[in-house]
């Protein structure tokens, strides 16, 4: 479905070729509704109707295996604050700062195999009593600094034990910190 856009498309967009708009629930579930339109097919309305559409039969497209629902019931006020929040985020350029963060995301997640980690603690290669802090860049790259004595106190690996009182073998890393044995499926 056309939706006409009635303003002249933001400079951001126009080049752009698509409209990603999202929304999250306001509840505090952490539940969002997503959509990709098209800058000449779907307009601005149009994306975030669709997002309307979306919030509007979520709780029947969500059935699980039992044949309950696992989806949300969506008020109106909820989808049509949903329907200008969208309009508003595609005319500010919120949304494709927001779609440059997420493909940001995908790729730090891509390059570590996992969440990027901002900061990490660890007790040093060569030293276990001090701290090394590994820090990523916005290229996800890491960057490790000697924290100064007394700011972080981490346990030594060579001294822990596991929940029984039995010594854990650790080991340094071959690139820093220490390794610890992987838990075995019981525990």
């Amino acid at each position: 479905m056309k939706q006409p856009t009635f303003r002249d498309l933001p400079e951001h967009l126009s080049d752009w070729g698509a409209l990603w708009g999202q929304y999250v629930c306001q509840d505090g579930s952490g539940h969002v509704h997503t959509m990709l339109g098209d800058v000449d097919g779907d307009g601005i309305e149009g994306t975030a109707e669709q997002i309307a559409e979306q919030m509007a039969t979520c709780e029947d497209k969500h059935i699980g295996p039992t044949g309950k629902s696992h989806g949300f019931k969506h008020s109106q006020v909820e989808i049509d604050r949903a329907y200008h929040a969208v309009v508003a985020s595609l005319l500010s350029g919120e949304s494709e700062m927001q779609w440059t963060e997420l493909r940001h995301n995908a790729a730090m997640y891509e390059k570590w195999g996992d969440h990027m980690p901002k900061v990490v603690l660890m007790p040093d290669h060569d030293d276990p009593t001090k701290t090394t802090v590994l820090v990523t860049d916005q290229q996800g790259d890491p960057h490790l600094y000697d924290a100064r004595k007394g700011t972080f106190e981490l346990p030594d690996p060579r001294d822990m034990k596991d929940k029984d009182g039995k010594p854990i073998v650790a080991t340094p890393s071959d690139y820093a910190g220490w390794l610890l044995p992987k838990e075995n499926e019981d525990g």
